[in-house]
């Protein structure tokens, strides 16, 4: 990691004449061929203090720093593992990396701020972040001033408020279309932007830009559903083609909203409905004209697409798919992460964990359908295009995404297909019972490279940054 080491960095109570002082452990000032008595420069975030190198006995890769001189750089007093790296031209010690997530904070409780949809998420995430190294936080928009952030640090099992430093990476985990579309998003993007963070997964994607991005890719186009625009004309192009449809709002999340349409003869029509938190409710129409008005009032409000209706594989009448979750690793390479099947909840046609539905070891569902043989070759396809399809929409949508959550259903003869791809994945999926989820650790590996490589880029244009002491 660009020469990178973890080493201990322990607070200390300095007396005042040595309080702008770097205590070094000796394999570090032997490693980093340091002069004692000589002054370097020490980066933490945006943070940047000029300090003289002392000599620690210690014969581990250990820091001594002053509380002072750590809480000037908005850090808790608390022993932390960062990542350093020394720069010998520029004389500069640089420690990292400082890891943000943000998200929408509930602080109704003040002793118990809560996180939402992430809260356990953000706990693991801290656990794996003080093993592996860095300092790890979560704030809200509009949080941040100038030099820090108003942000939640975990200490002892609590969150606790406090000024902390600006963040050397950000996991954007808004879980609203409509502040993403704010100008104060857009405002604190912008200055990010100009200060080189990295934020990743900024933004949500829609469905049809997946479709339009994916269908240009010839050797894909076997396992994407044929997929328009809604208008009237789509509509009946499409049911000369296909016996169902499904009709789903572009910007839609969670199995909101989606309507299921199956002819059942000659100019005969059976509508579903599936509405979030409430019963699905089902309508039967006698012509196109009719179908048409009827769905009109459903789809004013937003954009929606027409989808071809794959008969995917049931168990007991209940639809099954599959979420294959993956993410970038420290490497910038994507990878499979976790797996898992989904049951719809009964009479649903989404299998939406929102919409009550449940999970399942994806081998063991689909060994209800196809020996073991061939339920591994599908596992092992199934794998090879979510990595597939999760490359391409990294590299030719807008932003930086690091993780994706892809739905793959499969039909009756045993082909996949691709369902969604969902940039803001929920972290009900995994396996509950493990204590530090796959995906935890993915996360902070990939903030780990993307927070270095901006402490990389920090330290050699440092020339070009007004010193702070």
């Amino acid at each position: 990691m660009n020469n990178f080491i973890p080493i201990r960095v322990v607070p200390h109570q300095i007396h005042t004449t040595n309080e702008m002082s770097l205590f070094i452990s000796r394999p570090l000032i032997k490693k980093w061929k340091l002069k004692l008595n000589s002054m370097i420069k020490v980066c933490i975030g945006k943070h940047y203090m000029t300090l003289e190198v002392c000599e620690n006995e210690s014969n581990e890769d250990l820091i001594l720093i002053s509380e002072r001189l750590l809480e000037e750089s908005y850090l808790p007093i608390q022993t932390y593992t960062f990542f350093a790296q020394f720069i010998n031209s520029a004389h500069t010690l640089r420690l990292a990396p400082l890891i943000g997530l943000l998200t929408e904070v509930n602080e109704d409780d003040l002793e118990n701020p809560n996180f939402r949809s992430v809260h356990s998420f953000s706990e693991e995430l801290d656990y794996v972040t003080n093993h592996l190294g860095g300092f790890f936080y979560v704030f809200s928009l509009q949080s941040m001033n100038e030099g820090f952030i108003t942000g939640f640090y975990n200490q002892d099992g609590k969150w606790n408020k406090a000024r902390l430093p600006i963040p050397d990476v950000i996991y954007n985990r808004i879980h609203s279309r409509r502040i993403e579309h704010s100008t104060s998003f857009h405002q604190f993007r912008d200055q990010i932007q100009s200060d080189f963070i990295p934020m990743f997964n900024d933004r949500f994607l829609s469905k049809w830009e997946v479709y339009d991005v994916l269908f240009t890719e010839e050797h894909l186009r076997a396992f994407i559903p044929s997929t328009k625009l809604y208008s009237k004309k789509n509509l009946e192009d499409m049911l000369d083609q296909h016996d169902t449809l499904f009709i789903k709002p572009i910007h839609g999340s969670q199995g909101r909203n989606i309507i299921r349409l199956e002819k059942e003869g000659f100019s005969s029509y059976s509508i579903q409905f599936s509405y979030f938190k409430e019963k699905q409710n089902s309508l039967h129409i006698t012509n196109l004209d009719e179908l048409h008005v009827t769905l009109l009032p459903f789809i004013k409000k937003s954009s929606y697409l027409i989808q071809q209706g794959i008969p995917f594989i049931q168990h007991q009448n209940r639809f099954i798919d599959f979420r294959v979750l993956c993410h970038k690793n420290n490497q910038d390479i994507w990878n499979v992460t976790s797996s898992v099947a989904r049951l719809s909840a009964d009479k649903q046609f989404v299998s939406n964990i929102a919409r009550g539905g449940e999970t399942m070891k994806p081998l063991k569902a689909l060994s209800l359908f196809f020996d073991r043989k061939t339920a591994k070759q599908q596992m092992v396809l199934m794998k090879e295009l979510a990595v597939e399809f999760a490359s391409i929409m990294g590299q030719n949508s807008e932003g930086l995404t690091g993780e994706l959550g892809i739905d793959i259903g499969i039909d009756k003869e045993g082909h996949p297909w691709l369902i969604e791809i969902n940039s803001k994945p929920s972290k009900n999926f995994e396996e509950q019972e493990i204590k530090i989820r796959p995906s935890a650790k993915a996360i902070v590996s990939y903030c780990l490279y993307l927070g270095l490589e901006h402490a990389t880029q920090k330290l050699h244009g440092y020339s070009s940054i007004k010193e702070e002491t």
